[in-house]
């Protein structure tokens, strides 16, 4: 399929032919039958090792269970959001830009999609790392869920609900701005829990004893 689908790419390049339209169709089907095929073979991977899934599962703190559910809905949302930029610049390439004349709205609408999209990825990749990082929390991400599924099912048919990009992520509480974005991050602090648990138990050793009755 990724084949066919790069196949059809060069030949909507090709000057030489002028309706592209059935080419722009073929490889919108094709980039749902991939997406078909990539939900297909997740299922079937988590069915196949199953057993030994939910054994390994057993054995993992619930929080870090859930942060890796997290984890792996931003790489899903990632992903959806890259299938929509192919299939933005796959019609892109079938507008034709007749020199003297105006840039036809559709394409200046596909390219502020393509920009918009992009935004959400640098966004949601530096989720991922601060996720990672501990400097935000899985229960945090999960406030930007509904905002993100609504905005990937609705960005083509209502856009102006989606204009403001760092609107959505404001609940985060944390710098996601592409300078913030661009910066590496500190170091991720090990064994912070550990750490606290061990200050804890110095200061009750140092508090006064207190004499026994009797």
């Amino acid at each position: 399929l990724q084949r066919y689908r790069d196949q059809i790419k060069t030949w909507t390049t090709n000057s030489d032919i002028k309706d592209k339209k059935a080419l722009l169709e073929s490889r919108k089907l094709i980039e749902r039958e991939m997406e078909r095929f990539k939900v297909c073979e997740k299922e079937t991977k988590t069915k196949a090792f199953s057993k030994e899934g939910l054994g390994q599962q057993s054995k993992i703190d619930p929080r870090e269970r859930e942060k890796n559910k997290t984890r792996d809905w931003l790489n899903s949302t990632v992903d959806s959001l890259n299938t929509q930029i192919d299939m933005f610049e796959a019609e892109m390439e079938g507008l034709v830009v007749k020199k003297g004349k105006a840039r036809p709205p559709r394409l200046v609408h596909l390219e502020a999609s393509v920009a918009r999209n992009k935004e959400h990825i640098m966004r949601l990749e530096q989720i991922m790392r601060l996720l990672d990082n501990e400097a935000v929390q899985y229960e945090e991400v999960e406030n930007i869920k509904d905002f993100l599924e609504d905005y990937l099912e609705r960005n083509q048919e209502e856009p102006e609900d989606f204009a403001d990009v760092d609107e959505m992520y404001e609940s985060l509480g944390v710098d996601l701005s592409k300078e913030a974005c661009s910066q590496p991050l500190p170091p991720r602090e090990e064994n912070a829990g550990e750490a606290k648990k061990e200050k804890r138990t110095s200061l009750a050793s140092n508090l006064p004893s207190v004499p026994e009755e009797g």
